[in-house]
Parts: structure tokens; sequence; C-alpha cells
């Protein structure tokens, strides 16, 4: 589809890159946070991680913008998207390309769902996470056939996916939700892994259409440091790992502060049997210090057996010392 011919010489420059594109031909008005995350992914090779608050417009401007975008830019290219949640993708995001459907008449918008392109090969796809082999077989052929990967909703996506995902090596990749837990491949995205990662953060407050009295209430009504109004509001994860005894923020203030050694004279370790290559793992506590001993994979139950003797001898250990799971 080409640009209208009303656009000066300078807007038409902007059309090329996707925040550019979701302003003038979409008609979209961004915030500066989802312009920042659309301009980065113009970029080959970008992987971008978006984590924003509540009804942010992650998936109606961000996403939608996107996908459409890349279709229009690229005649050969391809887009797969995938959700935590199916429903997420048949009732926003499907409605949100449909809501653009009239720019683009030589499109077919189906609701299964897909978009298809004048174009032979140029489509985009909506599937559900625990549809993993639907990635199988996808990847960018060469530059002007690229792939753009878009995981949705991210933090309820199994770390499998994302595998998945690295499989089919994108062109481009967006994974974007509201916080969660502390834990997962997005958690990661935006912490222990951001080298990987261009990260934007969206809050509550950089989106003018979220009311500041209803923002004020739930800090009124939840207190301000609640986890439900860091993740929903601030969009912070929440420090507490479902279903742990211990939050985040105390694993890491131990780490960043530990105390000194205290020798108490009483020791006790504790083994982590797997079996089939899980991770075998021998702790050990002595005093106020606790050591991991040995982590390795072994798919042989017997010779695991064996090494946990052998690291037993070892350390000198006793029997009423051995706990284990």
């Amino acid at each position: 589809m080409s640009p209208p011919t009303q656009f000066t010489d300078a807007q038409l420059q902007r059309i090329i890159y996707p925040d550019g594109f979701a302003e003038l031909i979409l008609g979209m008005d961004l915030y500066p946070k989802q312009k920042k995350t659309l301009n980065l992914l113009a970029k080959k090779g970008a992987h971008v991680s978006f984590v924003s608050c509540n009804e942010g417009g992650k998936t109606s401007r961000v996403v939608a913008a996107l996908i459409l975008w890349h279709l229009w830019m690229f005649p050969k290219g391809h887009i797969l998207s995938t959700s935590g949640s199916f429903m997420q993708i048949k009732t926003q995001l499907v409605t949100s390309l449909h809501r653009y459907r009239e720019r683009f008449p030589a499109w077919r918008f189906f609701k299964t769902p897909r978009i298809e392109t004048e174009r032979i090969g140029c489509y985009w796809e909506g599937f559900s996470t625990n549809e993993a082999g639907r990635f199988e077989g996808h990847h960018e052929d060469g530059p002007e056939e690229p792939l753009l990967l878009v995981v949705d909703e991210a933090k309820t996506v199994k770390d499998e996916i994302f595998e998945a995902v690295e499989r089919c090596k994108p062109t481009r990749l967006l994974i974007c939700s509201s916080p969660g837990y502390a834990e997962g491949e997005f958690y990661r995205s935006q912490t222990t892994r951001k080298s990987f990662y261009s990260r934007v953060k969206q809050t509550a407050n950089e989106c003018p259409h979220i009311d500041p009295i209803w923002i004020e209430k739930m800090e009124a009504k939840w207190g301000k440091s609640h986890p439900l109004v860091r993740s929903m509001i601030y969009a912070e994860f929440m420090e507490m790992i479902e279903d742990a005894i211990i939050s985040l923020k105390d694993i890491e203030d131990l780490f960043a502060n530990p105390p000194d050694y205290k020798a108490t004279g009483e020791r006790k370790a504790f083994c982590d049997f797997a079996a089939g290559g899980d991770e075998n793992v021998l702790a050990l506590r002595d005093g106020n210090r606790i050591t991991l001993e040995k982590c390795w994979r072994e798919k042989d139950t017997m010779n695991a057996v064996g090494a946990f003797i052998t690291e037993f001898s070892r350390l000198g250990l006793k029997p009423h010392e051995i706990e284990g799971d």
C-alpha cells in the first residue's frame, strides 16, 4: 500500500519507522514510552522487552501498530505472535487490528486470527502458547523476507516457548506484558538478562488516559508499597514469587550485605535428588553459612547415588546430618 500523496517529504521519511507509521498512517497519538518501544523495533536484529502498567495500551497500540507496520513495510515478510492467553489475542489484539482494516483494503483480515496481504507469503498469524510447535520451520529467509515474533502477556509464558522463539532467530522480537511475579524469562529480560534486550518501562503516570484520581484511590486503599500497586501502577515485578515463603527483596538484600560468619558447630546437608537428567544438588549449612557443594546432571540414577556418597565422605558427614528430597 502506498502512503497518501498529501504527506510532506519529511512525513514520508517518518512512515518507514514503526512509530511514524503508527502516527501518520494509523492516526495513533502515541505516548512517549510507546513511541520509544516502536522506534527501537525499526532496527534489524532488535530484541525489545516492554513492561507496562495495566491498561497501558501495549496491545492495542504497540503490538497492533508493529504488526501492521511490518506487513506494510516488508511485502515478503511474515509475523508470528503468541500470548499467555489466547482469549487476549482473540478479544483484544484481533479487535485492535481489525479497527484499521479499511486503511488496507487489499488485505484480508480473518478472525482465526490471521491477516494476509495482497502479496503471497506475507501474513500475520496468532496462536496460543500451548502450541510451541507452531514456531517450527519459521525463520528469516534473507533480508527481503524478515521474521517478526511477538510474545504478548509474556509474564505467563513458559521458558520452553522462549526457547522455541530463540530457535527461529527472528529478525525482530518484541516481548511485552504487565509485570507479574519475579520469575520467568520476561522477568529476566528486565533484570538478569537485560544485556540481551532493549528495555522500556511504562508506568500509569505516563499514560494520560489513566485517571490520576483512580491512581490515588488505589494507593490510598492498598498503600504505595503494596505489591499490587507496585505492579499495576508502577510496572514493577512482585518481589514475592508465587508460593514462596521468602521475598526476592530479602534474598537480594542478603547477597548485597551478607552477615558475618558464625560457626555454631552444627552442620546440616540437604540433597535434591533428580532423575532422568534433571539437576542433582547438594547444599551444606555450616553455622549461618550455606554453600552449594555440588550441582550436576546425571541420567544414570546409580551413578548419581555414587556421586552423592563420594561427596558425603569428602565432607565428613554423619547420617543424622543428611536430609533430602
